[in-house]
């Protein structure tokens, strides 16, 4: 130690002192510093690679995974908004897929066929004005579109129908696409406010399924019951039971035709009972209380007047079914008889009757649209058209007087063309000597054929023969010829975009053909089965 320096301790020497000049001590001691410093290195780096692992296995946003687990309400709510965005984005996606479409299929569907000054321009310059407005943003590309929609506030029942009747099976999807055409059309408040979806009644399913819609859509025919003679003969057996129940007498329907099948189910099971369980008569029957349940529901809501569509696979709102454009539906409703009882607005193929247009008035877009008298026989399919109160009342008053029959030709056919009604309003029969009127006031509203702008390499007595004009009578085998002409005609047409209008007309030909072939099947069967029809009950 140098002179003038002192140790830690004063100058007084520690035990171990002299230890610090041990040249083997002094190696060990740094030995083992230097594996302590190893190890902390060690820990260190599988501590920064434990993190890296992290990083790569998560991502970058580690903490926002830390506090969405901590946070589960936040994380909840931010997984309900990412799917509402996809829900927004997958609706804005069908509307346009639907629209690319639909705007092709509609150069095959009822349009604008004259100047709508022949109208009176009164009535439809807004119309006109609003038409040319969006025609000049069409042409303008560089400025953004701006969804115009018409006013539409009467309610539309879309009803799906039986899967072995018409379609694939997928009744979500149809009626997602009925509903991207009304929001498309309308806008998505309008038609949130006035679209009723309803599942159709598949007999069956019963008691499983769609038994207790039955019976409620039924409510009617027993109110009518419950004041007639057979109601009178049920409660006077049972005089001491002085209050009411709640759940119908079924017997009161077993006198009817059709409707009878609720009555007639199996014991034991609640099941459909023979001779109904066969497919010839089940999917129709469950199409008819399908029917009736948006009838029924119309009237329990109040509505003066309300549409009925049907989520078919050849039917609902695809403009080869329609005989009308889609936004005219608002006009109709506003221009309709007063005293309508329904307004057929499918079956384009047919004009109603030759008596000419009762009415004719242009839609919020300027499409021409005639309303004639429905007279046109031997015609099956209501998959949409326009009913009233007032046809409520009239139908089931009948059904608890007369029973029903398959919807597709009970209603087009019988109650709205066939003569049943006497001099006095007493229903005798359909097609009866002494019928004078049919039982229900029915028309047919229809989209006036534009005769401008076509291709005249195209329009060739085959295209006159498919081309469908309102006002004229549809020969019915030249109708027929469609399908046939069809093939030969694409090919020479080579896909071209006119071919659009021989698509839809093989569409709504394949849809009146359909019902015919079924119509003629249910027939067969009901005589074969022995099964009791509406002239049993006259």
């Amino acid at each position: 130690r140098r002179a003038g320096t002192m140790s830690s301790t004063d100058g007084v020497a520690t035990e171990d002192e002299h230890l610090l000049s041990d040249p083997e001590t002094r190696a060990e001691r740094a030995h083992t510093g230097r594996s302590v410093a190893r190890f902390l290195a060690s820990v260190v780096t599988f501590a920064v690679c434990f993190v890296l692992a992290l990083h790569a296995l998560f991502g970058p946003d580690i903490a926002t995974a830390v506090s969405r687990r901590a946070e589960p309400a936040e994380a909840a709510a931010e997984t309900s908004r990412r799917e509402e965005r996809r829900e927004a984005e997958s609706l804005l996606s069908s509307i346009e897929r639907i629209a690319h479409r639909d705007d092709a299929l509609e150069s095959g569907a009822p349009r604008v066929a004259h100047d709508p000054a022949s109208l009176g321009r009164e009535d439809v310059s807004e119309s006109a004005e609003k038409t040319s407005s969006v025609a000049a943003r069409t042409a303008r590309p560089d400025e953004p579109e701006t969804l115009e929609t018409p006013a539409w506030d009467v309610p539309l029942y879309l009803v799906g129908v039986s899967e072995a009747h018409d379609g694939d099976g997928d009744d979500r999807a149809r009626a997602d696409e009925n509903v991207a055409r009304l929001a498309r059309t309308f806008g998505e408040a309008a038609t949130l406010a006035n679209v009723r979806a309803l599942d159709g009644v598949d007999a069956l399913a019963w008691p499983r399924e769609g038994l207790k819609e039955t019976i409620d859509a039924l409510r009617s025919v027993f109110d009518v019951l419950s004041s007639g003679d057979a109601a009178k003969t049920k409660t006077n057996t049972n005089t001491k039971t002085k209050t009411k129940s709640n759940t119908p007498d079924l017997t009161l329907l077993k006198p009817l035709p059709w409707v009878e099948a609720v009555a007639s189910r199996e014991k034991k099971t609640g099941r459909l009972a023979k001779p109904w369980t066969d497919e010839a008569v089940a999917a129709p029957l469950g199409r008819l209380f399908s029917h009736m349940r948006a009838w029924q529901s119309a009237y329990d809501a109040g509505h003066e007047k309300a549409f009925f569509v049907e989520n078919g696979a050849l039917s609902g709102l695809r403009p080869s079914h329609l005989g009308v454009p889609l936004v005219a539906f608002p006009a109709i409703a506003a221009n309709a008889p007063e005293d309508f009882d329904l307004v057929v607005l499918n079956q384009p193929l047919f004009s109603g009757d030759d008596g000419g247009a009762l009415k004719t008035f242009a839609d919020a877009f300027g499409n021409v649209v005639e309303i004639r008298r429905w007279r046109q026989r031997g015609v099956a399919g209501a998959g949409a058209y326009l009913f009233s109160e007032g046809f409520v009342k009239k139908v089931f008053t009948h059904v608890a007087k007369h029973g029903a029959d398959a919807p597709d030709a009970w209603l087009l056919d019988s109650m709205c063309a066939s003569d049943s009604l006497d001099e006095n309003g007493v229903f005798v029969g359909f097609d009866a000597r002494d019928a004078r009127e049919p039982a229900l006031r029915c028309y047919k509203a229809a989209g006036v054929v534009s005769d401008a702008k076509e291709d005249v390499s195209v329009e060739s007595e085959a295209t006159k023969r498919t081309t469908t004009t309102v006002g004229e009578t549809e020969d019915a085998n030249r109708v027929a010829a469609v399908g046939a002409e069809t093939a030969e005609i694409r090919k020479r047409m080579r896909r071209r975009e006119s071919d659009a209008r021989f698509e839809a007309a093989r569409e709504r030909r394949a849809y009146v053909d359909a019902r015919a072939v079924e119509a003629a099947r249910v027939r067969a069967y009901v005589e074969k089965a022995g099964i009791r029809t509406t002239q049993d009950t006259v």
